[in-house]
């Protein structure tokens, strides 16, 4: 997929030094090339640089345009058929040209992909800080479970690459059901979105009693006729409606959504209706909420999509059951295929933070389910600092000062500012765990399972310390102005303490490295083969990545201090030991030439480190690179 942006001067959908030059001729790819949508710049320079496809359609710059290209001779139809092929073999390849191809498609939400989605998650998620054994939790312990994460997790990043999970449990209702007979309390503390989340379908039910509602889809734009799809619907982020709604030939049709709505807190309750279409409506009991004459509010979701938001507020009851209605009516006048937007958000009444602060005091542990909120990490935006929203940070330290043990567990897709971490006993990152996230979470707090996820990324300890601190935000141009000091690169030759480095992750287990071994001298474009002793030296079965860097003296040009070039997770029984082998590939000693263009390996000596993060080398040996022979 070619990107927004342009890369040296050249928007990377018309840069055929990339498109064509380094993904195809240097790599070898034989697929197919999308623009991102609305990405596409040109029609001439786009064919030319080895754009495939413009998305979304219809092609503003190909359809027409790129006919009349072709007839008047600027594109040639030799042009065309390499395009043409490179389509056609993709659809080949994905067996829609076979006579039933749906008959290979597989198993579907099993429980087998459950189990995978689950181990997934606990494999990525990263102990980051565990003082004195606060983690695992233990059954005799009476637990706080504080903050909105808790109970309404943030699953997946925003935007175009949201999907749609067949189910989701929170962390708190996870817990809950493994860990019987646990005493565990929750309270909310602080409300951390930054906009108004999705209504939660916990609180709605269909016409059968289902989560969600029963939604109606109508081919006609005024809900008249039978409906053509029925179905439970949970999901209110639309991105596009799929096939049920529109079709080439009939881009008009209309949704209605009935069932019941039942507040779980009282007061004052802010609705919002986000759409690209002129005629929504929401109705409760017979009290029309927002209505097309609700006056609107323009604003830009992301890209070339519009969008009018419609508000309103309510006060409710608490237990109380309202009817519901939500209808959304598209016509066909100006709607692009699968790209219509509806999206129906419920801020509810704020909660109580001394209700947190008085239920931490009273627990044994409290855990505090920290996170950026369901809207702040999307496309099409960057999160305005790297602090926690709202005050989740003050939630954090006042729990802390009246909780006996404090547990934070993040639930973000990126490294924050962490003020309060000398504060609290252990700290888990979550990231976002994908639907089976919240069994992941009671796997680990429970020590069901030990952690032995590594952070793919430096945790700072402030924003100022980042090696983009210089040149962020970079408005119409952006200047990588780093270079070859990305990440773990940059703190290491700054000399800057991070909060928690590149690689670093712990288990509940502990182990040793030893015995490294390699060779004293090898040639230029030859393998470097490498071993080494790992040893469980713990109580619990656990898993452990082994890292290696290489530390180049030999090159002129400057250099990172150190860089990855492999890593190996290995699990091991308590007192057990491995031998954990490696051959690294020449190019791991290789720097690009600019001059030649091309990759070169320095004669001289180098340095092999070996260790479990960037800043924890357990051990470290010397060899020599030789000229080829």
């Amino acid at each position: 997929m070619s990107a927004y942006n342009r890369v040296n001067g050249t928007y990377a959908s018309e840069h055929r030094q990339l498109l064509t030059g380094i993904l195809r001729d240097e790599w070898g790819y034989e697929g197919v090339v999308v623009s991102d949508w609305g990405a596409a710049k040109s029609t001439i320079a786009s064919v030319q640089a080895g754009l495939d496809l413009e998305m979304p359609g219809p092609g503003r710059h190909y359809g027409k345009a790129l006919m009349d290209a072709v007839e008047a001779g600027a594109v040639s139809e030799g042009e065309i058929d390499t395009h043409v092929a490179r389509i056609l073999r993709l659809i080949l390849r994905a067996g829609l040209m076979d006579d039933n191809p749906k008959a290979s498609r597989g198993a579907l939400n099993t429980p087998e992909h459950h189990e995978l989605a689950r181990r997934t998650a606990s494999e990525a998620m990263v102990l980051l800080k565990n003082r004195n054994g606060a983690l695992p939790l233990k059954p005799s312990q009476r637990i706080a479970v504080i903050g909105a994460p808790a109970h309404r997790p943030t699953i997946q990043g925003g935007g175009s690459s949201q999907v749609s999970p067949f189910r989701m449990i929170s962390p708190l209702d996870a817990m809950r059901e493994a860990w019987t007979g646990w005493d565990i309390r929750y309270a909310q503390g602080v409300d951390h979105e930054v906009s108004p989340p999705i209504i939660d379908s916990r609180l709605l039910r269909d016409e059968t009693g289902g989560e969600g509602l029963t939604a109606r889809y109508f081919s006609e734009g005024d809900f008249s006729g039978e409906p053509i799809l029925v179905e439970r619907d949970w999901r209110f982020f639309k991105l596009g409606f799929g096939r049920a709604a529109q079709s080439p030939e009939s881009l008009d049709f209309a949704v209605e959504w009935r069932g019941t709505f039942t507040p779980d807190r009282s007061g004052v309750h802010a609705f919002s209706l986000a759409h690209t279409c002129p005629h929504v409506e929401l109705v409760l009991d017979d009290d029309i909420v927002i209505a097309t004459e609700t006056p609107a509010e323009r604003e830009k979701l992301f890209m070339f999509l519009e969008l009018d938001v419609r508000k309103a507020r309510r006060d409710l009851e608490a237990g109380r059951t309202y009817r519901i209605r939500l209808r959304y009516s598209q016509p066909a006048d100006g709607a692009i295929l699968g790209f219509n937007v509806f999206a129906v958000s419920l801020r509810p009444p704020a909660p109580s933070f001394e209700e947190a602060i008085s239920l931490a005091a009273d627990s044994d542990v409290a855990m505090v389910f920290a996170g950026a909120g369901s809207t702040a990490e999307t496309e099409g935006q960057d999160r305005a600092s790297m602090a926690l929203d709202a005050d989740q940070s003050r939630l954090i330290e006042s729990v802390a000062e009246v909780s006996p043990k404090t547990v934070v567990v993040l639930n973000t897709g990126a490294p924050v500012e962490m003020d309060w971490a000398d504060s609290v006993d252990a700290i888990l990152q979550t990231w976002l765990p994908g639907q089976e996230g919240g069994y992941a979470i009671a796997d680990l707090l429970s020590g069901a399972i030990s952690p032995s996820g590594k952070l793919p990324v430096t945790f700072p300890k402030a924003y100022r310390d980042n090696p983009t601190w210089l040149y962020y935000p970079g408005g119409t141009q952006a200047d990588y102005g780093e270079g070859l000091f990305v990440g773990y690169r940059y703190y290491d030759a700054a000399q800057i303490e991070p909060l928690f480095p590149f690689g670093h992750g712990l288990t509940y287990s502990s182990f040793t490295l030893e015995g490294l071994q390699l060779p004293d001298m090898i040639h230029c474009g030859a393998p470097l083969p490498i071993s080494l002793r790992l040893t469980n030296t713990g109580r619990c079965h656990a898993q452990e990545t082994v890292q290696i860097y290489i530390e180049d003296l030999a090159t002129q040009e400057t250099r990172p201090l150190r860089q990855l070039r492999a890593f190996r997770k290995v699990a091991l029984d308590p007192n057990a030991e491995a031998s954990v082998q490696f051959e690294l590939d020449p190019r791991a000693l290789c720097w690009f030439d600019t001059d030649k263009n091309d990759w070169a390996a320095t004669p001289g000596r180098y340095l092999v480190h070996a260790g479990f993060s960037s800043r924890d080398i357990r051990a470290t040996a010397p060899f020599d690179l030789a000229g080829t022979p």
